[in-house]
């Protein structure tokens, strides 16, 4: 089970040069290597039913534009099938772009930032995606409507001391940048009851920031001085604080539901064919995701942690093994070797690991 992000020139830590993806889809067919659909994989893990001894699945996570200009004609010239999965508020709209025009595209931050904002150039278009579905190697799952975060818990993990924060953390700034504002433990607003921290908390925070030189004393002193003087005020306000309030885990799962269900229902309108699975974001899932992921049809859902699928897993936690800008072609088929059997799974793993900082978690 493999999974990139992007295919391009430009980010070097989310994407794989189209010259590399092209050299590492040609050597897994020239291997022997065959990519299953979802359909495929489904059976596979119930029954135990596999097309053939070599057998994995190529997925992309995101739905960024790049793999219509890079991936998608890389994988119809190895005959090898991908799915792609959608967040679908960011698919765009008009006619489909050509490659050919030399497409300029952002890195992966500033791509997410200016998603939050509206502009989703970096995304496939929904022209693109009918394209894509049409032909024999591009199926496509959801990633969520929004691919958003929230906060689940009172713990204040960071403030903000920058005017520029990481997508991520500007989503859960919720569009309110100012120094010292505190940023919560967080996950995936589809795996967490979220959490609403007292917003007196936060203003006297921000004030004892300003009052203190605000983003020109951050400058002067650094981060890491700022970040122990906020977190010695937070303490002292938050003892006196009347604290947050956590969502329950019925509205969360019925929350979660609709996101879920909506998306789903969204992908099969752009791809004209089922939607059977679903990739959770940041690989963050629970056991109150699955239920919502299950009861809004998905047969099936990947995280992020390194591994292989073997028969018999949990159809709602599949591993996969990222494949980042390191790996050779070589190396991706001798891993993959390794991950098809259990003796060489944990080596393949940490391989996979070497190269990849993004391990997902399961989110209580």
């Amino acid at each position: 089970m493999l999974y990139y992000h992007r295919v391009n020139n430009v980010d070097r830590r989310m994407a794989v040069a189209p010259e590399l993806f092209l050299a590492q889809i040609k050597r897994l067919q020239k291997s022997g290597w065959r990519a299953l659909g979802m359909a495929e994989l489904l059976r596979f893990i119930e029954t135990g039913d596999k097309p053939g001894r070599k057998c994995l699945a190529i997925t992309f996570d995101d739905g960024f534009a790049d793999n219509w200009y890079y991936a998608f004609p890389a994988l119809q010239s190895a005959g090898m099938k991908a799915v792609i999965f959608l967040i679908t508020e960011r698919v765009g709209n008009g006619p489909p772009r050509k490659a050919e025009a030399g497409p300029e595209v952002r890195p992966f931050d500033e791509a997410n930032k200016a998603a939050l904002a509206g502009d989703h150039d970096d995304y496939l278009r929904a022209s693109e995606i009918k394209e894509m579905a049409a032909s024999a190697v591009a199926e496509f799952g959801s990633h969520t409507r929004r691919h958003r975060p929230c906060f689940k818990g009172p713990a204040i993990e960071r403030f903000i001391l920058s005017a520029s924060p990481q997508w991520a953390r500007q989503a859960l700034a919720e569009g309110d940048l100012r120094p010292g504002a505190p940023l919560y433990e967080w996950a995936s607003d589809v795996a967490v009851r979220r959490y609403q921290p007292d917003p007196a908390v936060k203003e006297k925070l921000v004030a004892f920031m300003r009052e203190h030189g605000g983003s020109a004393a951050i400058k002067e002193e650094g981060k890491q001085a700022w970040t122990r003087k906020l977190r010695e005020e937070a303490r002292s306000i938050t003892a006196a604080s009347r604290g947050g309030e956590l969502e329950s885990e019925e509205a969360a799962e019925k929350r979660a539901h609709e996101e879920l269900k909506k998306s789903r229902a969204a992908v099969e309108g752009l791809a004209g064919a089922p939607c059977l699975a679903l990739c959770w974001p940041w690989g963050h899932y629970s056991e109150l995701g699955i239920r919502a992921a299950e009861n809004a049809g998905y047969k099936l859902a990947f995280t992020t942690e390194t591994g292989a699928a073997m028969r018999d897993n949990d159809p709602f936690t599949l591993n996969r093994v990222r494949v980042s800008s390191t790996i050779a072609p070589r190396a991706l088929d001798l891993m993959l070797a390794a991950l098809s059997t259990r003796a060489g799974a944990g080596l393949a793993a940490a391989l996979s690991r070497a190269g990849s900082g993004d391990q997902g978690r399961r989110s209580e």
